[in-house]
């Protein structure tokens, strides 16, 4: 059996966001030990099931001027592409209110009110407020036949970055126009086998009036079809490769298990 439910990246001013959907073959379990690899971010996951997961990690690639910080979670969702959209839209906007907005048809998440730092935090909030916070371990219902694995990342600019007017605020730092466009590249590995690879490239996210962009958001999320013979848990990562127009970014693992759903 395999599925294949995709909806593609939308631009919209000042904020970008990606999402595509997918699934593969059957799968065997993986040592959740092993996953994962470079400098970590954050700790790892416990589960009440006994079951640890590693810690995402963030490896630069160069000496990127801008900073990034990703979180993950479920959300309910059908397996037809038109309910998935659907069910995504408005999990999504429980969320983002009041510093960002959504709109049909790809619900990227746009500007809202303007706000101003710190928004390596927007993630995992947005996630909170959608009744859904950061988690790293999931039952094989809530990322199959019920629900969607989700990442949702943010770009913001480090401390040291050129300062300026963007659309959160007259002298905050900035992502400025030539660091533009950015590549991405990504895929998911769920066991042994690898899932959803694509890339793409993320053009400049605001038209006139500011002098860059203070963050932006990306995301991506992926349904899986198992099989009944598939043995759990299986250990599981979205791995993603952010640079930008120099070459300059990060290489981020994001590990998660995959528990049997209670039968």
């Amino acid at each position: 059996m395999r599925r294949d439910l995709r909806f593609g990246m939308a631009v919209i001013p000042a904020m970008i966001a990606a999402c595509d959907g997918g699934a593969g073959p059957r799968f065997d379990p993986v040592d959740a030990a092993t996953v994962g690899d470079g400098a970590a971010e954050s700790g790892a996951q416990l589960d009440a099931a006994g079951v640890t997961v590693p810690p995402a990690t963030y490896t630069p690639i160069g000496s990127p001027t801008w900073r990034l910080r990703c979180e993950q979670t479920t959300f309910p969702a059908p397996t037809d592409p038109q309910g998935y959209v659907q069910a995504f839209a408005r999990f999504i906007a429980r969320g983002i209110d009041p510093e960002h907005t959504t709109s049909a048809p790809q619900y990227a998440v746009g500007r809202g009110a303007p706000h101003a730092p710190p928004y390596d935090i927007e993630p995992g909030r947005i996630f909170g407020r959608a009744g859904a916070p950061p988690r790293a371990v999931y039952r094989r219902d809530e990322v199959d036949t019920a629900g969607s694995h989700l990442v949702l990342c943010v770009v913001y600019a480090a401390d040291g970055a050129p300062r300026g007017r963007t659309a959160d605020g007259a002298d905050l730092p900035m992502l400025t126009g030539d660091r533009f466009p950015l590549a991405e590249q990504h895929d998911y590995q769920i066991g042994p086998d690898v899932l959803g690879a694509d890339r793409d490239a993320i053009p400049y996210p605001v038209t006139g009036g500011v002098d860059g962009v203070s963050h932006l958001l990306l995301r991506w999320g992926k349904q899986v079809a198992f099989e009944p013979r598939d043995r759990f848990p299986i250990a599981s990562e979205f791995r993603l490769t952010l640079t930008d127009s120099q070459g300059q970014g990060y290489r981020v693992v994001i590990p998660f298990v995959v528990l049997d759903s209670p039968s």
